[in-house]
């Protein structure tokens, strides 16, 4: 039962809760995406498989008046040059690219190492700046943040209050990711332990299934064997038993005759 309600709540995670809506920046080049009507996004710069060379690309995001974004990477894959020369993407606490750059980040962001934990803007805005050149080689994917609305200060009561002091959606806790950053969104049901029930639901699965094909087969090798067994019958006739000579009418009475056996069968005398 433990199990089977586990694998229901997985099920609830994974495609009730976890629908956010995700924006792809190349879609929104100089353009404003407005996220005051929802309280959590997901951000990829392509649906493409790989970026294109040659992209030069700036999307400012927004919020309510009196919000912040509390964001934090789940990938990163920009073709690396040293010093990000080539391709990379630049976060600004702002409305525009003249906005100061996001606190605690590098001037450009590149590589595989996308920046760990969650970070915060200042304000209701946050430019995002990407460039690529014409050497990439067309084989990076670009990055995926996630983005949430949040405030500091009391949290109402539809919401919920991060260890790290900041107010969220109360509908985005137990979602399958993981809003607050490295803290818990109240809920032990996060990313890597939904990975790991998972992984541990299914071990049990095919566990189950092995130990259930193992004793059905044994079963019908234990009947084919049953099946095939003959008794051994008796070919010994006692004499003086009676065999019907042949079916007897209706209402007669049935005929019958001595039975003889091998043993008791005599040979005529040569003498007779």
């Amino acid at each position: 039962m433990k199990l089977f309600l586990i694998t229901l709540l997985h099920i609830y995670v994974t495609t009730v809760k976890s629908d956010l809506v995700t924006y792809f920046m190349d879609s929104y080049c100089d353009m404003t995406i407005d996220m005051s009507y929802s309280d959590a996004a997901l951000l990829r710069l392509t649906p493409a498989s790989y970026y294109n060379e040659d992209t030069a690309c700036t999307v400012t995001v927004k919020t309510d008046v009196d919000k912040r974004f509390l964001f934090r990477f789940r990938s990163m894959d920009i073709y690396q040059t040293p010093g990000c020369l080539n391709d990379y993407m630049s976060l600004y606490d702002g409305q525009t690219t003249s906005s100061p750059k996001v606190a605690d980040f590098p001037d450009r962001l590149c590589g595989s190492n996308a920046p760990s934990g969650v970070h915060t803007n200042a304000g209701r805005y946050l430019t995002l700046q990407f460039n690529s050149g014409s050497s990439s080689g067309n084989m990076n994917t670009g990055f995926e943040m996630l983005l949430t609305k949040s405030h500091t200060g009391p949290c109402d009561t539809d919401e919920y209050q991060c260890p790290n002091s900041y107010c969220i959606s109360d509908d985005l806790t137990c979602d399958g990711y993981r809003h607050c950053g490295d803290f818990d969104d109240s809920c032990w049901w996060t990313e890597p332990t939904v990975a790991t029930f998972t992984s541990g639901v299914s071990s049990i699965l095919s566990l189950l299934a092995f130990i259930t094909a193992c004793c059905a087969c044994c079963r019908t090798r234990k009947r084919s064997q049953i099946g095939s067994y003959q008794p051994l019958r008796s070919t010994y006739e006692p004499q003086g038993l009676y065999q019907q000579v042949a079916p007897p009418s209706y209402g007669a009475m049935p005929q019958f005759q001595a039975a003889t056996h091998p043993s008791t069968t005599t040979k005529n005398s040569p003498n007779t």
